[in-house]
């Protein structure tokens, strides 16, 4: 499991740097960037690289959901955890993904973002 890359996507890079650096403690890899466009590139590139993205509803050029919505299908095994400081209507994208999204309010601990990762890794059973 700690084998296991996560692809962290956020405009704010002082979160991203924490977010990064708290998942490499749990023992994850660790692949970012503040770009929705460069993450999905990155994903077309290694399809197969991330079971994990966590990603910043409010992204633009796609938005954050839209990434989402690619990453989902073009690896069905993949999770997503989608973030904002706003509420987030998610329920169409978690209907057409059930289990493999899910949504995390910020501000956020640490120790909520690792039971949100925790929780998938564990789902996940190594996919």
């Amino acid at each position: 499991m700690a084998s296991e890359t996560i692809l962290v996507v956020d405009d704010e890079p002082q979160l991203v740097r924490l977010v990064t650096r708290y998942l490499e403690r749990m023992g994850y890899q660790v692949v970012s960037t503040g770009s929705t466009e460069e993450a999905w590139g990155l994903v077309e590139r290694e399809p197969l690289g991330f079971f994990l993205a966590i990603i910043d509803v409010s992204m633009e050029n796609p938005t954050g959901e839209e990434l989402a919505w690619r990453i989902l299908s073009a690896r069905p095994q993949a999770y997503v955890i989608l973030s904002s400081g706003y509420a987030a209507d998610l329920a169409h994208i978690e209907e057409a993904h059930p289990g493999r999204v899910s949504f995390l309010q910020k501000p956020y601990s640490g120790e909520m973002l690792a039971e949100a990762v925790e929780r998938i890794a564990g789902s996940s059973g190594g996919d």
